[in-house]
């Protein structure tokens, strides 16, 4: 980790990303109230965690929702990433695991390029 922490909820987000990050079956999807100040320091930490293990990661801001239709974007985007993962590591047959994190992060950075669509559009 390169940050030091004093704060409960901040440890208790990271030890969660550091789980999430070695179970085949989870994913992390953080919701924020600003994207600024305390929460951008979150935010590059628990990413960094995620993308370590080729892992996906997944911000929305809350603050400012009046349309659930973007939330509604990310999160079917977050699981048609999954959806996809699984696929090709399963024509793998789990022997290339090498090849599935390389996979596994061209769709991270698929999810980080709707990232900066969405707070274009959000003037996030």
């Amino acid at each position: 980790m390169g940050v030091l922490n004093q704060w409960t909820y901040h440890s208790r987000l990271y030890a969660a990303a550091r789980y999430i990050a070695t179970q085949p079956d989870m994913d992390l999807v953080q919701l924020v109230s600003f994207g600024c100040g305390v929460d951008a320091i979150t935010t590059d930490e628990v990413r960094d965690i995620l993308e370590e293990r080729h892992r996906i990661y997944t911000q929305i801001k809350i603050d400012e929702i009046a349309n659930l239709g973007a939330v509604k974007i990310r999160l079917r985007s977050l699981f048609a990433a999954i959806e996809q993962q699984k696929a090709e590591k399963e024509s793998l047959g789990g022997a290339a695991e090498e090849a599935a994190g390389g996979k596994r992060s061209a769709a991270i950075e698929q999810q980080k390029a709707g990232t900066k669509g969405e707070e274009a559009s959000h003037g996030g």
